[in-house]
């Protein structure tokens, strides 16, 4: 019995693979990204509470310090988050 298909490299199947491959490997830095910044941003809402006294139970509570700490983190993350969208935005677009 005779086989009249091509062998998986000669009919195109690795260049799609390798396409593929592509396509997945884009999306790892936005998605890394935006994990990242959601973690960073839950850092930033916890420490700007504790650190306004909002939040109580902690040697943060209460300090200043914490707060100007939280709220850089807190601008941060919402700056790499809107990035993150914009990154994603593109994609779909172009």
């Amino acid at each position: 019995m005779e086989s009249t298909s091509r062998p998986f490299a000669e009919s195109g199947g690795a260049g799609r693979v390798r396409e593929h491959y592509r396509r997945v490997v884009r999306w790892v830095p936005i998605v890394l990204a935006a994990l990242a910044g959601i973690v960073a941003l839950r850092c930033g809402v916890v420490w700007t509470l504790q650190g306004a006294n909002l939040w109580g139970g902690s040697f943060m509570s209460g300090s200043s310090r914490w707060l100007v700490i939280g709220l850089i983190v807190l601008v941060g993350s919402v700056l790499l988050l809107v990035r993150t969208g914009l990154l994603v935005r593109r994609r779909f677009s172009g």
